[in-house]
């Protein structure tokens, strides 16, 4: 902002002065305060917010494609001694660390003599991935550490994809079939929809960001219900729309009369997230079909199903989109291989919707954005209903034993969920919950940094993986709190 307001060498100087003066506040604690006396004066937090709506992308976590190896590696630092990877993650789960704002300042500070990227991008914080083992172990010098922070399959890939990904890694000198004929011949063949409204992606986050560029222009609206999965607001960032959350019902499943009462003229996608992550919450399939016959022609509804198997034929009243598809309705239902088959380190996903929308998201997508061995190892993954049907079972046996586990200890709250993982709020602890829970051997997904502060999202892993979660958290709330776990 300073940038734009100055003109020539005397602009740019006092640009850098102005972000070396918020820097030193927020190392200081203090808060900087623009012209007007306001808050925060285009930092990080300032999210530019009126009831929900965030003009031109919002101030949430961005995909991580702009951190490569070579950024992990050796990261800069600024002058609080803090990397901006190692800031960013403090910010994710403590969004009041003003320390870690500062480290975000010191990266402000010395991009103030370089390229200034566009409003939408400049205001987007990157997206922090989940810790991985080796790097949470190295650090606190433990061994046999679990992971339930990234909602990853706890039985490991399908047999079969892992023996067809075998053989394909031979073959990786040659570039992928850039249309995906096989693969998307096969999801024709199994769920009956031409091959023509059957789109491929880099997991279905990246169909997410598709759509988005491929129908929203900048100042157009999505509107969704508030804590959907994040990756909505990076998308519409990125795309310079306005981000409209609308506020859910007390049970967290999202208040359909308010999001089609928020529909406007500039409102050009609508999403909703089935179930959604990181809440669990689902519209029921009469709620959902009234909704969709309520939008208006020229809207667009991006339906997630990312963890459909774990809630098909589980769940009383739990919809299919692909039955909305099938009626004509302008519907885009994703879809992935990531969590019920266990591909999710080959990033493959998949979408159906109208001809005319497919086409649309192909003209922006990559060519050969599903990779080679990713499309072999998804297509025998498809014909592995034995894998499909363990992983399920083990999840809804896992789901129910830790929600019933979660719920005897007081004052910690579940919310009920129908994907692999739970929500779950917690009183204050005497530790941050990433270094409470990390130094014990147990990876967690901290939400503050979703919307959620005081909370965790923990991935359903095996039996003995659950339980250790549980023993962890009870250590972390006290003898007192700790009932101790109950054997199925």
């Amino acid at each position: 902002r300073a940038l734009r307001a100055g003109s020539g060498l005397l602009g740019r100087k006092a640009a850098r002065a102005h972000v070396q003066q918020r820097a030193a506040l927020l190392r200081h604690g203090e808060q900087p305060r623009d012209a007007a006396g306001g808050g925060l004066a285009g930092g990080a937090g300032d999210s530019g917010e009126a009831d929900r709506t965030v003009e031109a992308g919002p101030v949430v976590q961005a995909a991580d494609a702009g951190e490569t190896d070579a950024s992990r590696e050796t990261p800069r630092t600024g002058e609080t001694g803090r990397s901006r990877v190692e800031a960013d993650r403090a910010v994710e789960a403590d969004p009041d660390d003003e320390a870690a704002r500062a480290g975000q300042a010191d990266e402000e500070n010395d991009a103030v003599s370089r390229p200034v990227p566009r409003e939408a991008i400049r205001i987007l914080a990157p997206y922090v991935p989940g810790r991985p083992i080796e790097e949470v172990e190295a650090e606190y010098g433990i061994h046999g550490a679990v992971k339930l922070a990234s909602n990853e399959n706890p039985l490991g890939p399908s047999p079969l994809a892992i023996e067809a990904g075998r053989k394909a890694v031979e073959e990786v000198h040659l570039y992928p079939d850039g249309s995906g004929t096989f693969l998307r011949r096969a999801l024709s063949s199994r769920f009956g929809v031409p091959v023509d409204q059957i789109i491929l992606g880099s997991g279905s986050s990246e169909l997410i960001d598709l759509v988005t560029r491929a129908f929203a222009e900048p100042g157009d609206e999505i509107v969704v219900p508030q804590g959907i999965f994040r990756m909505f607001a990076v998308a519409a960032g990125r795309a310079g729309a306005s981000f409209v959350e609308v506020p859910v019902n007390e049970d967290l499943t999202p208040d359909l009369d308010a999001m089609r009462r928020r529909i406007g003229d500039g409102t050009r996608l609508v999403a909703i997230a089935n179930p959604n992550n990181p809440t669990g919450a689902f519209v029921r399939r009469d709620e959902l079909a009234r909704f969709v016959e309520s939008l208006p022609e020229n809207v667009l509804l991006v339906l997630d199903e990312a963890y459909f198997e774990y809630a098909s034929g589980v769940v009383d009243g739990y919809p299919d989109g692909l039955e909305l598809l099938a009626q004509g309705r302008t519907v885009l239902v994703l879809r992935t291989f990531s969590k019920i088959s266990g591909l999710a380190g080959l990033r493959i996903g998949y979408g159906f919707g109208p001809a005319d929308v497919v086409a649309a998201i192909n003209k922006v997508r990559e060519p050969f954005n599903a990779n080679l061995v990713a499309q072999a190892a998804a297509l025998a993954a498809l014909g592995d209903d034995a894998h499909r049907s363990r992983s399920r079972d083990l999840v809804v046996r896992e789901r129910d034993f830790l929600f019933r586990e979660l719920s005897r200890r007081v004052p910690v709250r579940v919310h009920p969920s129908i994907g692999n993982f739970l929500l779950v709020d917690l009183p204050p602890l005497a530790e941050p919950l990433d270094t409470g829970f990390g130094r014990r051997g147990v990876i967690i997904r901290p939400m503050a940094g979703w919307g959620f502060p005081g909370s965790l999202r923990v991935s359903v892993g095996n039996h003995a993986e659950n339980v250790k979660f549980l023993e962890v958290l009870d250590e972390l709330l006290g003898g007192a709190t700790a009932p101790g776990v109950r054997e199925r």
